[in-house]
């Protein structure tokens, strides 16, 4: 950079600063940045690279099946109570429609949880729109013309339009400053805060590397496929490790067949811990006893949610009455496939570094 450059880049940085230590004392926080991407030149900040630290990311994938002949113990086994630790997670769908209530409780309340997120997101965008245009609105500037004005406004209306098309030309100038302020201040805090991926999050089907299994699980004549989950997360040390909350099989009233916690840690090895039980149910009531029924649910919403109708089903007709822990631990290797064996299930497991992908940001 020579140096007329050199001292107009410097001159626009203080400029900055000066109108930056003004603002803050007038105006909001915000304000400052509005100045801080005025002042900077294309020269200065055209093209940064967010560097996102991937150094603990893994990409963890689990399939659960059981075998369809049940395993007979020869023994019996107390009904476990449940209990999860205070800092589990569970794995979130990939995207909202994925969404599956399990009861109509549930359906009652993703229901109004939508309604509720629907009507704010109406009301925030009305108040921005108000706010970014609220100089240049004609919304609440209703004009009251009175007989003796009309010819006053006939014989300026040449004038007025001639005028009029100045000043839409300025506002317009004025609109564009503006938005391009909003997309400096967008991009400066793309880099100050990048976005990482989703942790924690169900991935999609082609960013699975287990899907051949579970499909071949899914046509198998002596296992019954459970649930394939495949997430992305930073995997932190064995003194503070995540929790994974697994709910999968039948699931009965508050039960399921498979419940309990996944949690993979990490030392000189990856290490994965169990604690997981198999519940099994016994019928409430006897052969020919009246059963379940859908009385709850009209015809509609029983097609629309298959798996609520048969919850309700099922719903006071089984008994859980006993529980079979899995608790093991597990030294593993990164991309290789390992197998956990249980009589009433197994679990197929396979970590995977993620590198993840750099982003740039570009500020013009």
């Amino acid at each position: 950079m020579n140096d007329s450059k050199k001292n107009i880049h410097e001159l626009r940085l203080n400029l900055a600063f000066r109108a930056s230590s003004k603002a803050l004392k007038t105006a909001s926080y915000g304000l400052w940045f509005i100045f801080l991407a005025a002042a900077f030149s294309s020269n200065a900040l055209s093209e940064e690279e967010t560097y996102i630290d991937y150094s603990d990311w893994y990409q963890v994938e689990v399939i659960l099946f059981s075998p369809l002949q049940d395993a007979d113990f020869g023994e019996s086994w107390p009904l476990l109570e449940k209990s999860y630790p205070t800092n589990m997670v569970t794995i979130s769908p990939e995207n909202d429609e994925s969404i599956k209530p399990y009861n109509l409780t549930q359906l009652e309340q993703l229901e109004t949880m939508a309604s509720l997120t629907q009507s704010n997101e109406t009301t925030e965008n009305n108040r921005q729109e108000e706010f970014m245009f609220e100089g240049r609105s004609l919304h609440n500037q209703t004009e009251v013309v009175t007989g003796q004005e009309l010819n006053s406004n006939a014989r300026n209306t040449d004038s007025e339009n001639t005028a009029s098309d100045d000043n839409n030309s300025d506002n317009s100038e004025q609109l564009d400053d503006e938005v391009r302020n909003i997309n400096s201040l967008n991009k400066i805090e793309h880099l100050l805060y990048p976005l990482q991926p989703e942790s924690f999050q169900q991935l999609k089907k082609d960013e699975r590397f287990l899907e051949y299994l579970a499909r071949s699980l899914k046509r198998s004549s002596k296992y019954r496929f459970l649930t394939h989950l495949a997430w992305r997360q930073p995997i932190r040390a064995a003194d503070d490790p995540t929790p994974i909350l697994i709910q999968t099989g039948d699931h009965f009233d508050d039960y399921f067949m498979i419940d309990g916690t996944l949690t993979i840690s990490r030392s000189r090895y990856l290490h994965v811990n169990t604690d997981l039980w198999a519940t099994q149910f016994t019928p409430k009531y006897s052969t020919g006893s009246t059963a379940g029924t859908t009385a709850n649910i009209d015809r509609a919403t029983a097609e629309k949610y298959p798996e609520i109708a048969k919850w309700e089903q099922g719903r006071d007709q089984q008994i859980p009455i006993q529980s079979f822990p899995m608790k093991q631990s597990r030294r593993m290797r990164s991309a290789t496939l390992h197998y956990i064996d249980h009589p009433l299930f197994g679990i197929l497991i396979q970590v995977n570094k993620y590198e993840g992908e750099q982003v740039s940001a570009l500020l013009n």
